[in-house]
């Protein structure tokens, strides 16, 4: 696995109280294992979008075009998280 999907999916595990391991995101769906509330989410993608944002080798491993520009991290980040994030907790 890529260096820092790695990295990132471990911070993904961890803001669940999870163990990331390669193997997990093997099984189909496995991005519905867990869930997160909208607030936790939100975190995630901005941290996400922040650690493109300072990370070059990251950039180019997530994004199609990996610019160095506060948009396109975040939209990268929001596109990351949909594809792979964690249900959300429904709201009440």
């Amino acid at each position: 696995m890529p260096k820092h999907i790695d990295i990132i999916l471990t911070e993904m595990f961890r803001r669940v109280n999870a163990e990331f391991t390669p193997d997990f995101t093997k099984a189909e769906a496995w991005y519905y294992a867990y869930e997160w509330t909208r607030e936790e989410e939100q975190e995630f993608v901005d941290w996400l979008s922040d650690y493109l944002f300072h990370n070059k080798e990251a950039r180019h491993e997530i994004m199609n075009f990996p610019i160095r520009n506060k948009n396109k991290c975040r939209n990268a980040a929001m596109q990351f998280n949909a594809w792979f994030g964690w249900r959300t907790k429904p709201t009440s």
